[in-house]
């Protein structure tokens, strides 16, 4: 074989492989993705299931539904309800925060200003919303971080961190008490059950 169809050659393969590659790294990173996936809704259905049920709805008001929890309708439910067992200094967020006229409002400017969710389907009541945050602001702070262990980080809100955080801590809540898997669930553990939790709440 001559210099020329050597050099063709060579070109061809890299041409082959620039254009193979980005298919061959996408294709791995869905691999990792459904095996993270798989592996966090293995966890789930093992440590989880058994009070949240095996579609996350909650076994018949044992457990939140974690179909909307992490959802900008999960911070409408935690403001209508409260929240009880946070394990903070704060250890009850009382049930109507707010009222009817401005819940949705506070859940919107929550959900797209201050949250990890970043959209809201109430983009005109953001503003109302901003108004009425002081009665949050109380204890998780202007900018919802919580200040410090006073409440939970509310900018966590809607991310795999926050659902971290709370199997870190446990929860003794209205309907029956969630053990801590602190020492459980390894840290590779928590962050595939909180990635997969809130995979619940979202439409994809």
């Amino acid at each position: 074989m001559d210099n020329k169809n050597i050099f063709i050659e060579i070109a061809l393969t890299i041409l082959f492989l620039a254009v193979l590659s980005p298919a061959i790294l996408q294709a791995t990173d869905e691999n990792l993705k459904d095996n993270s996936f798989l592996k966090g809704k293995d966890i789930f259905l093992k440590e989880c299931s058994a009070c949240h049920g095996i579609d996350g709805k909650g076994l018949e008001g044992v457990a939140r539904n974690l179909t909307i929890w992490g959802s900008e309708d999960g911070v409408i439910d935690t403001i209508a309800n409260g929240s009880k067992g946070l394990k903070y200094t704060i250890k009850e967020m009382p049930s109507n925060m707010a009222s009817d006229k401005n819940l949705q409002a506070v859940a919107a400017y929550m959900a797209k200003d201050i949250s990890s969710i970043k959209t809201t389907s109430n983009e005109n009541l953001i503003a109302q919303g901003k108004e009425s945050w002081g009665i949050c602001a109380s204890c998780h702070g202007d900018d919802g971080k919580g200040m410090g262990e006073i409440a939970p980080d509310l900018t966590l809100y809607g991310n795999f961190e926050f659902v971290v955080d709370v199997l870190n801590r446990g929860k003794e809540g209205h309907i029956g008490d969630m053990p801590s898997f602190k020492e459980t669930l390894s840290d590779e553990e928590k962050i595939v059950v909180g990635k997969y939790v809130i995979s619940l709440s979202k439409d994809d």
